[in-house]
């Protein structure tokens, strides 16, 4: 027995005394060494099968047989009338008249409705403007309006300054 370095024991085998040095030796010769060739060129492909007409033509018949079957599994997996319910779906948004889309609202939503065109009404005459009515249909007049309003040709709208002195 003999101690590594870090102080376990461990069975090395014999030690046969040769000239040059010492051979460990535990009984059995080494297997020989196969020698095996690498090589960095990809495997050749074995050559294609040559088929008759027959085994080309039941090949041809499998394929559109299973291309049949996945389409078939496909159509049941989506349901059978997929199509036929999109285009009855499409007539019949199609067929109703514009604006009759929306459901007759309910009691509530209706006395909520109102309530919310008195309260705008309210804050509109207690501001002297309607905050919810928009000033400028583009952002081409708007930008018209700043300008002119910072060239001094026109007061402010709202009464209140830019912040600037009007001079550019």
């Amino acid at each position: 027995m003999l101690k590594n370095l870090f102080g376990k024991k461990k069975d090395k085998g014999n030690i046969i005394p040769k000239s040059g040095g010492h051979v460990l030796s535990t009984g059995e010769a080494p297997p020989p060494a196969a020698k095996k060739k690498l090589s960095l060129l990809p495997k050749k492909a074995p050559p294609p099968e040559v088929l008759t007409p027959e085994e080309q033509a039941t090949r041809k018949e499998a394929a559109r047989k299973a291309a049949e079957d996945r389409a078939a599994a496909w159509d049941k997996k989506m349901g059978h009338n997929r199509v036929k319910a999109a285009q009855k779906d499409k007539q019949d948004r199609e067929s109703r008249p514009l604006g009759s889309e929306e459901p007759a609202p309910s009691a509530a939503s209706a006395a909520a409705f109102e309530a919310a065109k008195a309260k705008e009404q309210r804050e509109a005459q207690k501001l002297g403007y309607n905050p919810y009515k928009p000033i400028f249909g583009s952002a081409s007049q708007g930008r018209a309006a700043v300008e002119q309003v910072a060239n001094g040709e026109v007061a402010p709208i709202m009464g209140g300054g830019g912040g600037g002195d009007g001079a550019r």
